[in-house]
């Protein structure tokens, strides 16, 4: 569950299957950039294809990315 303006949200994302690889790097890497988040990310690679396929190749379900996020204490 998230907050957003106030209000709790809880559901799933939406997949983005229609996205080819190339596609969700691009989309990661502006939200990694935009918003003046370059700033706190001196450090950050942008996102390749590559690594996008690599993710998706693990076929991870959302029980799985659960399960990942709570390891890491996210909120």
């Amino acid at each position: 569950q998230i907050q957003v303006g106030g209000m709790p949200y809880n559901g799933l994302m939406p997949a983005h299957a229609q996205l080819d690889d190339a596609n969700i790097a691009a989309i990661l890497n502006y939200v990694m950039t935009a918003f003046g988040n370059d700033e706190l990310l001196p450090d950050f690679e942008p996102y390749e294809a590559a690594d996008v396929a690599a993710e998706r190749d693990r076929g991870l379900s959302f029980t799985d990315v659960y399960a990942l996020r709570s390891e890491l204490d996210l909120p």
